[in-house]
């Protein structure tokens, strides 16, 4: 056992973590995880907007995201039925 880890916790049903019981489950972990990878990648991109026109910055940040979204589609692989 860790040194850290306590003999038992109260409440843990053996369902995984802790912060699965207090942000609705697993379920939403996971898509708050994917979430938060995504606007790491979109900050990658740049940090902040060059446009000074709101408009603009909307159209910046679509093209930013058409961007990603390219480079998604780029990533999941293709699936072809063989025989």
């Amino acid at each position: 056992m860790h040194p850290n880890a306590s003999a038992g916790r109260s409440g843990d049903d053996g369902e995984g973590p802790a912060r699965h019981r207090f942000e609705g489950g697993p379920e939403r972990y996971h898509r708050r995880s994917r979430v938060e990878t995504k606007m790491r990648c979109v900050k990658l991109l740049g940090q902040r907007l060059a446009a000074r026109d709101f408009d603009r910055q909307v159209a910046e940040f679509q093209v930013r995201v058409a961007v990603l979204n390219g480079f998604t589609a780029l990533g999941i692989p293709v699936t072809e039925v063989v025989g």
